[in-house]
C-alpha cells in the first residue's frame, strides 16, 4: 500500500482539468496558465547552438552554473536593492515548484504548520502535506487588505513559516511596502520564515510592485522564489531560482540535490541568455497581456451572475459565481462537458476560493472570445447555475 502521506496528496485540480479537457473533442482550455507565445528566438538560438556544439548536455553543480548565479544575483539587486551572494545564497532550480518543495523539506518537521495567504496556488497545500506538515489557510480579501488579526489568531507554537505568492495567483493581489513591513514585523515577533513566490511580478498592471526583499528586516528569514516560465514563455524548460540566507540555502541544497540533482543544463543556458538581454520579445508580450486583461474583463463583467475584479497583476480572472457557495469543481466539470471549455475550480486554491472559477487570459484573443461565447449561455442561466449551489450545513 502507498504511504498515508502519498494518499493525502491529491493531484492538483488544475492538472485534473487539463487531463479531462484532453478527453473532450474540440474543448477550449482557459485553465492552465501557459503563455501562448513561443520563446524568444534569440534565446532558442543560444540553446540550439550550444547543444549543436556539444555544450549544455551534462550535469552542472547542484546549485547551478556559477555564471547564471552571478546574473541572478545582479538581477535581484537591481530590482530590489537586496544582495544575495552567488556563492552560497542562490540556487538554480527546476522551476519554482522544485524550489518550494526543497525549501519546505529543509524547513519543516512532521506536524509543523505553514500559514498560507489564500486563495493560493493549488500546489502549495499539497507540497506542504508532502513533507507531513500542515497548511493553515489565511483568507485575503480581493481588496488586498492584510488579515493581521486572523494571522495572530491562527499562529501557534507549531507555526514555522508564512508562504504567499506575490502577486497572488489567482487574484493578482499584491501588498504595499507598508503592509509588507507589517508582515515582516509579525514574522519577527513569532520567529517565522517568510517564503515569497514572485513568479508574477513582471505582470503588474496597476500600482507599484514592492518585493519582500526590499524590506531589509526580512533578509535573514526570507526565501525568495522565482521562475522564468511565465514571463519568458518557457514553461517546459523547468527553470527558476531561489535566494536565501547562506545557512538556510545550504540545507535546501541538500534536498534539491536529492530531488533533481540539478536544473536542466540547456534550461540554465536559456535563463542566462534571458538575464543577459536575450528576450527581445518580452515587452511585446507584456503589452499583449495588458490588452488581454482589459478585453477579458470587458467580456466577463457583462454576465449577470458573475462578479469579476480587474486584476492588478497576473494574467487570470478569478470569477465569483452567484452569491452562494457554488460547488466549483462540479461546475467546472459541467462547463467542460456542456460548454467544452476548461476552467479551474476555485476550490483548487483553498476553501476560501470555493464559489469561484479561474480563467487564464494568456491565450490568443480569438480563443478567449470563443471560450467566453461558449461559457456565457451557461453562466447567464440562473436555474442551471443554482443546481451547483452547495446546501447549507445544518447546525448539530
Amino acid at each position: 500500500m502507498p504511504s498515508h502521506r502519498a494518499q493525502s496528496v491529491p493531484l492538483s485540480p488544475i492538472k485534473q482539468m487539463e487531463q479531462l479537457s484532453r478527453q473532450v473533442s474540440g474543448a477550449i482550455s482557459l485553465a492552465q496558465g501557459i503563455p501562448h507565445f513561443p520563446p524568444s528566438r534569440k534565446v532558442l538560438r543560444v540553446v540550439t547552438q550550444a547543444l549543436l556544439q556539444g555544450k549544455g548536455c551534462h550535469y552542472t553543480l547542484p546549485e547551478g552554473l556559477y555564471e547564471l548565479r552571478q546574473a541572478i544575483s545582479r538581477h535581484i539587486f537591481e530590482r530590489t536593492g537586496c544582495y544575495f551572494s552567488p556563492k552560497g545564497e542562490i540556487l538554480v532550480t527546476a522551476g519554482a515548484m522544485a524550489a518550494l518543495q526543497a525549501t519546505l523539506a529543509a524547513l519543516l518537521d512532521p506536524g509543523e504548520e505553514v500559514l498560507v495567504l489564500s486563495p493560493a496556488y493549488a500546489s502549495y497545500y499539497s507540497q506542504i502535506r508532502a513533507v507531513s506538515a500542515v497548511p493553515v489557510s489565511i483568507p485575503v480579501p480581493s481588496s488586498g487588505e492584510l488579515p493581521l488579526d486572523l494571522l495572530e489568531k491562527k499562529v501557534s507554537q507549531k507555526t514555522k513559516a508564512l508562504l504567499f505568492a506575490h502577486p497572488s495567483n489567482p487574484t493578482g493581489v499584491f501588498f504595499s511596502r507598508e503592509k509588507l513591513e507589517r508582515l515582516v514585523s509579525f514574522a519577527r515577533v513569532h520567529n517565522l520564515y517568510l517564503i515569497t513566490d514572485e513568479v508574477y511580478f513582471p505582470f503588474v498592471w496597476e500600482g507599484k510592485f514592492v518585493s519582500l526583499a526590499e524590506v531589509p528586516e526580512a533578509r535573514e528569514r526570507l526565501v525568495l522564489i522565482f521562475s522564468f516560465s511565465k514571463a519568458h514563455s518557457i514553461t517546459g524548460f523547468r527553470i527558476g531560482y531561489l535566494a536565501a540566507p547562506a545557512f538556510l540555502a545550504h540545507q535546501i541544497l541538500k534536498f534539491h540535490d536529492n530531488l533533481i540533482t540539478c536544473a536542466p543544463h540547456p534550461a540554465q543556458l536559456a535563463a542566462l541568455a534571458i538575464l543577459q538581454g536575450g528576450d527581445e520579445e518580452f515587452s511585446l508580450r507584456l503589452s499583449y497581456y495588458h490588452k488581454q486583461r482589459e478585453f477579458a474583463f470587458s467580456l466577463f463583467q457583462k454576465l449577470s451572475y458573475v462578479e469579476v475584479f480587474r486584476p492588478k497583476a497576473g494574467y487570470y480572472l478569478f470569477l465569483r459565481i452567484l452569491k452562494g457557495k457554488v460547488d466549483s469543481l462540479a461546475l467546472s466539470k459541467a462547463l467542460l462537458t456542456s460548454a467544452k471549455v476548461a476552467t479551474v475550480p476555485g476550490i483548487a486554491f483553498g476553501e476560501c476560493g470555493e464559489g469561484h472559477l479561474r480563467i487564464s487570459f494568456a491565450v490568443e484573443k480569438e480563443r478567449l472570445k470563443k471560450g467566453f461565447e461558449r461559457l456565457a449561455p451557461y453562466l447567464e442561466n440562473l436555474e442551471w447555475l443554482s443546481s451547483f449551489v452547495r446546501p447549507c450545513r445544518q447546525a448539530a
